[in-house]
């Protein structure tokens, strides 16, 4: 049996890992009589637009794993996955057997480093050969495929498809109040909560603050959009922060199954610390790929018929940048560089509330 404190040590660093506006949706259970830890989905925090068929939370399951492991590794544990353990339990999408072993640091102390940076970064500061080898490093040979580019032609042509994607976005009810809705306006309602993002790690200033909250009723956006344009003028501050970044990056794996989603999470966790552990800044630009995985469905998208048309006409340029077809899974389209590091992380809600332990009075 493992003593709490080490279970608490391996469970918070399984809740650092990154989520959709940092949701957070997981939980879990500790056997003490056999030693594992289940991980499982929550689909009320999960419930998104964007995150179609539960794809980008099995990639942040992925990534909670990766933690664990890692986290375990320190304490001197290795562990075992099963995925989707029980046929009769979608909720279950992994089992963590922990058997003791040696004790390896690894990438533990760039859990708590590793972040989300939705800051410009330092304009035209290239990567170093050797970092740009650590982070192909740390995906190749596993279940993913990365492909990394400084290429400016390539930046400009993904930077424009982000943007496309966001004017989208920002011009659709439903993601504009998704997204609202996850955005916390200060550190006390970031505190009183847990979750969602926190609007001082925009680097937008107070004034920034204050004209987003104004934007937060629907109807108004609406009226901005049509006769001022002020979903196409959001979204160029994305192609901005795309073309002044070092490179621009993506992870995608073979196959598309719910593992397959939860294997490149793993991946992309890896990735991602191998990145922090080198000062590298990473901003995932998620509504992209998680549109064209939602294009896949077919017909019935949820999209309505104009925004299909043009969600359609981004998934075949981009196809023409990046070697992808409707089989692959696409984990991850991000931005890379250099730049000042966030003072303050995303907030996670606590372990007691996200762990339960069998046989235990809680």
């Amino acid at each position: 049996m493992i003593n709490t404190e080490i279970l608490y040590d391996i469970i918070g660093r399984g809740l650092r890992a990154p989520s959709g506006d940092n949701c957070q949706p997981w939980k879990f259970v500790y056997d003490k009589n056999n030693d594992f830890i289940d991980v499982h989905i929550v689909p009320e925090r999960a419930k998104a637009f964007l995150d179609v068929d539960l794809k980008a939370t099995c990639i942040s399951i992925g990534a909670v794993i990766e933690n664990i492991s890692i986290a375990a590794k320190k304490s001197g544990y290795d562990s075992e996955f099963i995925y989707f353990p029980d046929e009769n339990d979608d909720g279950l999408c992994a089992r963590v057997k922990l058997t003791e072993s040696s004790k390896e640091e690894g990438m533990y102390p760039f859990i708590d480093k590793r972040s989300t940076n939705r800051r410009p970064f330092l304009p035209y500061k290239k990567i170093p050969v050797n970092v740009i080898k650590q982070l192909e490093e740390s995906v190749k040979g596993n279940n993913s495929r990365l492909i990394l580019s400084d290429n400016s032609k390539l930046k400009r042509k993904a930077a424009l498809m982000a943007a496309k994607s966001d004017w989208i976005r920002y011009n659709n009810e439903i993601m504009h109040t998704e997204f609202m809705e996850k955005i916390r306006f200060s550190r006390k309602e970031s505190e009183m909560k847990h979750d969602g993002f926190d609007t001082g790690h925009l680097g937008i200033g107070k004034a920034g603050v204050l004209f987003l909250r104004s934007l937060k009723p629907w109807k108004r956006m609406k009226f901005l959009n049509k006769f001022a344009g002020m979903n196409k003028m959001m979204s160029l501050s994305t192609a901005a922060m795309i073309m002044s970044s070092s490179n621009v990056g993506l992870i995608y794996t073979d196959n598309s199954t719910p593992g397959d989603f939860i294997k490149g999470g793993r991946d992309l966790e890896r990735f991602w610390l191998t990145a922090a552990a080198n000062n590298v800044l990473v901003q995932p630009m998620t509504v992209i790929t998680l549109f064209i995985e939602r294009i896949k469905k077919g017909q019935n998208n949820g999209f309505n018929a104009k925004e299909d048309i043009f969600a359609r006409k981004l998934y075949e340029d981009f196809k023409e940048i990046f070697p992808v077809t409707d089989k692959n899974g696409l984990i991850l389209l991000f931005r890379l560089g250099y730049g000042f590091p966030l003072k303050e992380l995303s907030l996670r809600r606590p372990i007691q509330e996200m762990l339960t332990i069998k046989g235990i009075q809680r």
